[in-house]
């Protein structure tokens, strides 16, 4: 049907179903905003404390910690619902998307166009888009809340 269930631990929201409690039984991840289910899903790519659904439009949706802008909604605040990733520089949503690919601590988009777009924790040169992003205690110094387009080798 294209729906999601999850269960187990909660504690950064993992579960999506809009609370923070563990559960030994499936529950349904809600959709976005917290209204009704969450469908439309062809696939489901874990990162370190969060989820993200390719949906079969293209778009990607997640959910849990977002610890150095993981979730790629703009912002970092965890949460326990699915949250729209947005596009490049913030602008509207993130599609065209064929795959999904968990890194440490990020997650990259395979666009249907071959581009890769990629969010989350940057440290080292991480998100491939030419900037060392620096630890300095602040979250957003350390990473991309939104996706940033990988360059081209020169």
């Amino acid at each position: 049907t294209g729906q999601v269930d999850c269960w187990g631990d909660n504690t950064y929201g993992l579960l999506g179903d809009g609370d923070f409690n563990r559960t030994a039984v499936p529950v349904s991840v809600v959709g976005i905003g917290g209204v009704g289910a969450l469908n439309g899903v062809a696939s489901l790519t874990p990162n370190n404390l969060g989820m993200c659904a390719l949906l079969t439009t293209g778009q990607v949706d997640c959910w849990g910690d977002n610890t150095y802008g993981l979730l790629g909604d703009g912002d970092f605040n965890r949460t326990a619902v699915p949250v729209s990733v947005v596009g490049i520089g913030g602008v509207g949503a993130l599609n065209g998307v064929s795959s999904l690919a968990a890194t440490t601590m990020g997650m990259c988009a395979i666009l249907a166009t071959s581009q890769l777009n990629c969010w989350g924790k940057g440290i080292a040169g991480a998100l491939g888009n030419g900037i060392f992003y620096r630890l300095n205690g602040m979250l957003s110094d350390t990473g991309s809340a939104v996706p940033v387009a990988v360059l081209s080798k020169v």
